[in-house]
């Protein structure tokens, strides 16, 4: 446990880039480099090493310079306070204005995640927090991912209990905290409701606003990375899913791994307007989508072959408020990531229609900067797809939200798509990649969120 502590100050302190050093003298910049050296304005410090002081209780912060070497212990700010080996004189590294808060909940909070009540630190391990030696017999997980709408997760919640994988997969549910004065009512809403009408979740609260990008992207880190899984479902709290739709897409990927190599990811979430007569005429009809990321099933291996990207932006684009993201830093980014892409992945790759092709051009060449973005970039790059249902399996009903209002709602005509109860869904196992019969404007379009 203690080298995690470590390697938890260690990120931040490489997160946090440029410190001020005072020593006698003016304050100059520092930067703390991830090799142990130091860019110093005044040119004395050299190399920096972190390490526990003798009673093996505290982390210290030891500075190598061309004058007396410096050792310091940090306060509850985020202030490194020390003094000169061998000389009665203090010094400071402290970190920027605007980074002073991450450091005070980091060092006060326990970190961003509180795990039925027991608080833990940034870069936890959840088989640490509930002891988990070995990999679960089950291969499959869901996740439910809920912030400050009670309401609608409630509806979603509900849903996903009437799909019989409810009662046979380990759910874990996840749930961010508003950084208001009702945060811990909200989350204690949340968690009576995921108590209620689910059984035996495991539930996850954070001890302060974690912010949507890092709450998904710590949810796939948590579920591939440390416990293991195979596959995991992934939902937010405003997609509302039919009785069959983790059956519907547990069997979509199964029929995409087996008869392509380049398909990671499978959804029942499609922007589908038209009558339930149509629909029933393609519900085995599917395709390769570039829409948001609604209610999706994703396999370990084509996770492995995004993760180290995702974490890139992870660790250097949303480290502060997520509302507060670099947009145009970050889809210059994307844009050179997507340089060095790879073709599609196997000898018998997805091959996509004219229509999916177009929408992947129009993604894209402007993208959004969020987490399903990186998601999206990640996939691509990587030679995989994603495939959903072009008839849609689920209702998106987030009418407002960090992403959405109700006049973007209206504007992007999700008021019109209607959740049909499809026949045969439970036995559907045998789809098709072709273009649906179509009832005015197209079955499926693009249609994607700033996410």
């Amino acid at each position: 446990m203690q080298n995690r502590v470590l390697d938890i100050i260690f990120r931040q302190l490489i997160i946090t880039g440029v410190f001020r050093y005072l020593s006698g003298s003016q304050p100059r910049q520092i930067r703390l480099l991830r090799n142990g050296g130091i860019e110093d304005e005044g040119g004395q410090l050299t190399r920096w090493l972190l390490t526990w002081d003798d009673s093996k209780k505290a982390p210290k912060l030891v500075v190598h310079s061309d004058k007396p070497d410096a050792y310091f212990h940090i306060t509850a700010n985020g202030v490194w306070r020390g003094r000169l080996f061998g000389v009665n004189s203090p010094a400071y590294i402290t970190p920027p204005d605007d980074q002073t808060k991450l450091w005070s909940k980091l060092l006060k909070g326990g970190g961003p995640v509180n795990i039925n009540g027991q608080e833990s630190s940034p870069i936890w391990d959840i088989r640490e927090t509930f002891n988990i030696s070995n990999v679960p017999q089950e291969t499959t997980a869901i996740s439910i991912i809920g912030y400050n709408r009670p309401d609608y997760f409630e509806r979603v919640v509900k849903s996903i209990a009437h799909n019989k994988e409810a009662d046979a997969l380990p759910i874990y549910v996840f749930l961010d905290k508003e950084e208001s004065n009702r945060g811990d009512e909200l989350q204690q809403q949340h968690l009576e409701i995921a108590q209620r009408h689910l059984r035996g979740p495991v539930i996850i609260r954070r001890p302060f606003n974690f912010g949507c990008g890092r709450n998904i992207i710590d949810v796939r880190r948590q579920m591939f990375d440390h416990l293991g899984y195979d596959r995991l479902f992934v939902f937010e709290d405003d997609l509302v899913i039919s009785p069959d739709y983790m059956t519907v897409v547990t069997n979509l990927l199964d029929w995409g791994e087996s008869n392509f190599t380049n398909i990671g990811v499978a959804q029942g979430w499609n922007y589908c307007a038209t009558s339930k007569e149509i629909k029933e005429k393609n519900k085995n009809k599917v395709k390769s989508t570039y829409t948001t990321w609604w209610g999706y099933l994703q396999s370990k291996w084509s996770w492995d072959k995004m993760k180290s990207n995702i974490y890139k932006y992870e660790q250097g684009c949303i480290q502060g408020p997520y509302d507060e993201r670099n947009h145009h830093y970050i889809c210059r980014w994307f844009r050179e990531l997507m340089k060095t892409k790879v073709p599609p992945l196997g000898n018998l790759p997805f091959t996509e229609q004219d229509a999916d092709i177009r929408a992947a051009g129009d993604y894209f060449r402007s993208p959004p900067s969020g987490q399903d973005a990186i998601t999206m970039h990640t996939l691509e790059h990587a030679g995989l797809k994603r495939l959903t249902t072009h008839v849609n399996r689920g209702r998106y009903i987030g009418v407002e939200g960090i992403h959405m209002n109700r006049g973007m709602w209206d504007k992007m005509g999700f008021a019109k798509i209607q959740l049909d109860y499809m026949p045969g869904d439970d036995e559907l196992v045998d789809f098709v990649a072709e273009e649906p019969e179509k009832e005015g404007k197209v079955v499926g379009g693009l249609h994607y969120v700033q996410r």
